[in-house]
């Protein structure tokens, strides 16, 4: 996620609180199609920002949505979305790769602190059971899910039943390692974490340098 859009978000929940109950219904019909549309998770999100600051605007001079948006929101939402500039294939693949990157940084970084307080006696080297390998296997799927997914709740919080999804899905990766390794305990290979450790910051560089790059794509 871009600096202008996490700003943006900010500001969409804040003239969402502002506008008035019977905005609602338009507003979640809005976002269920938008949600589908074929644009950036980026782009959705400033979209979206820009349709809540117009029925702001209009609340404010006294006018009804309907008077807004016209009769058929889905109209007014096709007409934004193509006014809008497509992001080439490559911005597109930047965008969920920063989600990707950003994701797996924090499952690793919170993991790798865990094995060393875990290892200390082996320090530098920590062995790797089978179970520890299947571990960081799921993270770096779990990771690419969870940024694919999110690409779907680009303007509004995420689903308690998706949150729950994830939450389940990690304590799946937690319980294989431990039945794993209750089956094949022993190391399969060892690693050296000073060597692991720069890996990981390797990946928050790439996350941090993709997000830079967006951001200047899209200023």
């Amino acid at each position: 996620m871009s600096k202008r859009t996490r700003i943006a978000r900010k500001e969409i929940k804040k003239m969402e609180a502002e506008l008035h109950s019977d905005y609602a219904q338009f507003m979640q019909q809005m976002k269920d199609y938008l949600r589908f549309a074929d644009v950036g998770a980026d782009q959705k999100t400033l979209i979206y920002h820009d349709i809540v600051n117009m029925l702001l605007d209009g609340q404010a001079r006294g006018q009804s949505v309907q008077e807004i948006i016209g009769d058929d929101y889905r109209v007014f939402c096709d007409e934004v979305i193509a006014a809008v500039p497509r992001l080439s294939p490559v911005l597109k693949w930047m965008a969920l790769a920063q989600q990707f990157l950003a994701q797996l940084f924090v499952f690793l970084a919170v993991w790798i602190v865990l094995d060393l307080f875990n290892n200390l006696a082996t320090w530098p080297d920590i062995p790797f059971t089978a179970g520890r390998i299947w571990l960081y296997l799921g993270f770096i799927v779990l990771a690419w899910y969870i940024s694919w997914n999110n690409a779907q709740y680009a303007f509004s919080d995420m689903p308690r039943r998706v949150i729950g999804l994830y939450v389940v899905l990690f304590c799946c990766l937690i319980a294989g390692d431990v039945i794993i390794n209750s089956f094949f305990g022993q190391p399969m290979i060892v690693v050296n974490m000073v060597l692991f450790i720069g890996v990981v910051a390797l990946v928050g560089l790439a996350w941090l340098l993709v997000a830079r790059i967006i951001d200047k794509r899209q200023a």
